[in-house]
């Protein structure tokens, strides 16, 4: 019987694997080993790769979709052949500029939001549960992140080391010069301004 019970608490609480704990402006963030976390943070964090190959998250794509067909629809107002070819080239400039800074973010390789995204998965934040995602604490992280640069870069290489680990890549040289970019990230969010978004915003999980 006692077997039993120490076996049950055993399975009850699991030792959690941390991989780093670094203490950063006030705040305590340990690193979950990926491959020995929870189910629901392993299954979030599998699903992250989608949007990690992407360069953006699947509600982006999808708003810049919206906002591409939205810019299809025939202009109503046109009072004459002039001001319908006027609205007609304001409609082409529009739908050029977001298709192309799209196609950048895209080639850039390296953006910030989804990779913020996915390390928010294996990093815990203080007293976070490990066994569970909870908003606040993704948000914490997000707003974290947005106020201290250090905090960031920090995310942005727990992320990155573990993409190149699983890439099988060797050449680390790269993390260096990657972060923190001021220029991708104006890149990154100069197209999600225009799509109601931003790097920051992680939405309802």
């Amino acid at each position: 019987m006692k077997i039993l019970n120490i076996i049950k608490r055993k399975k009850k609480n699991p030792q959690i694997k941390i991989n780093e704990k670094v203490r950063i402006a006030g705040h305590l963030f340990s690193v979950l080993d990926p491959m020995q976390m929870n189910n629901i943070r392993a299954t979030r964090f599998m699903l992250e790769e989608y949007e990690r190959e992407w360069g953006m998250t699947k509600n982006d794509l999808l708003a810049i979709d919206d906002f591409l067909l939205s810019e299809t629809k025939f202009p109503e107002k046109a009072a004459n052949l002039g001001e319908l070819n006027a609205a007609l080239a304001d409609k082409l400039k529009r739908i050029y500029a977001i298709v192309a800074q799209r196609q950048a973010v895209l080639k850039e390789d390296y953006q910030y939001k989804p990779f913020l995204q996915a390390a928010s998965i294996i990093i815990l934040l203080d007293d976070e549960p490990e066994d569970s995602i909870i908003q606040k604490y993704q948000a914490k992280k997000m707003e974290l992140c947005q106020m201290h640069p250090e905090i960031e870069a920090f995310f942005l290489r727990v992320i990155r080391v573990f993409q190149l680990n699983i890439t099988n890549s060797s050449d680390m040289s790269k993390i260096s010069t990657w972060y923190p970019s001021i220029k991708l990230k104006h890149t990154e969010n100069n197209l999600l301004k225009k799509i109601n978004t931003n790097i920051y915003e992680i939405g309802e999980q």
